[in-house]
């Protein structure tokens, strides 16, 4: 096997967005978020946040600013939202951190486009806020219907995030 001196960890941090936004998806859309058969809990969203930080990290060594910068944002939110409650005894994030995280995507999307990154990034990019701001609507909204968006965005997000990070790691799936 040929040694380089960077590799681009892009593709493995897709990956494990799309580890965690597939279990999101299955505990809103079957509507078990929040009871005991959860697909995802709040452990291996910390885990995913934990290791995201660190593609955020390896990103910054392959001279990746924007892989930096958005994997940090990632983990950061992951581990903030999603794995808040394994690491502060049950205390989960506000709708506030919600709104500041989809609000932080919002720019996100912003530079992705002046960046001219692939569309499909722009896409995951446009889901990933999306989680984070209807994730905040259902905290100020009591209407169940927005369970089920939330669900469908997250399911949007899994398929952008799996296949750019499949096409990264493998030349033969086509992306744009």
């Amino acid at each position: 096997m040929a040694q380089t001196e960077h590799i681009d960890p892009t593709g493995f941090g897709l990956l494990l967005v799309a580890a965690v936004s597939l279990p999101g998806a299955i505990d809103t859309l079957l509507g078990t978020a929040g009871s005991d058969i959860m697909w995802a809990n709040s452990s291996i969203a910390s885990i995913i946040g934990i290791m995201l930080i660190f593609v955020a990290y390896l990103a910054y060594k392959a001279n990746s600013t924007f892989g930096m910068t958005v994997f940090g944002v990632v983990g950061t939110g992951v581990l903030c939202v999603g794995g808040g409650s394994a690491f502060f005894g049950g205390a989960t994030a506000g709708s506030g951190t919600l709104l500041v995280f989809g609000i932080i995507y919002l720019f996100c999307i912003m530079w992705s486009v002046y960046a001219g990154t692939p569309k499909l990034l722009t896409m995951l990019l446009v889901t990933t806020a999306l989680i984070f701001l209807v994730a905040f609507a259902t905290t100020v909204c009591d209407v169940k219907e927005i369970g089920y968006v939330l669900g469908i965005v997250y399911l949007f997000n899994f398929i952008f995030n799996f296949w750019l990070g499949a096409g990264l790691c493998c030349d033969k799936i086509k992306t744009f």
